[in-house]
């Protein structure tokens, strides 16, 4: 992602990207895997496989689901990871200078970033909590009477 991308682009990228990992995960196939070479088409192999017609969206989406039931599982049991903070050093604060891991000064915005993917999964972007209207959307009734009643 560069300087000039917008938050909204930047938290949908992480977005896909997180909910991909999932629906792989799901899949029982390793997401290690699909780092080591040119993308495969996954989404051909589980149609294939299981006889669905399904789109990149739409296992997306069902990405999005998992990714949502396991946050909210995670703030049942108090993890709350919009209090994650990563150090300045892992951020690039400072910068390192010189050698394999040096970059230009701009500190990794990670609070951004963090803000945008909450945003882009429709949980509050303060606290990470899903967004009733999210938790209509990926048909969640049980988790949402869990979160609000």
């Amino acid at each position: 992602l560069t300087q000039q991308t917008t938050d909204s682009e930047m938290g949908i990228s992480l977005k896909n990207a997180s909910c991909g990992e999932d629906i792989i995960n799901a899949m029982g196939l390793c997401n290690f895997g699909f780092y080591l070479g040119p993308m495969v088409p996954f989404v051909e192999w589980i149609n294939a496989t299981t006889g669905w017609n399904y789109s990149l969206d739409d296992y997306l989406l069902t990405g999005q689901r998992i990714k949502t039931i396991r946050h909210a599982f995670n703030l049942r049991e108090n993890v709350d990871v919009a209090k994650i903070r990563m150090p300045d050093r892992a951020r690039g604060n400072p910068a390192m200078k010189d050698g394999p891991n040096s970059y230009s000064p701009n500190v990794l915005m990670w609070d951004d970033a963090k803000k945008a993917y909450f945003n882009a999964m429709g949980w509050d972007s303060e606290t990470s909590v899903p967004l009733k209207a999210t938790l209509d959307k990926l048909n969640l009734p049980e988790v949402k009477k869990q979160i609000y009643g």
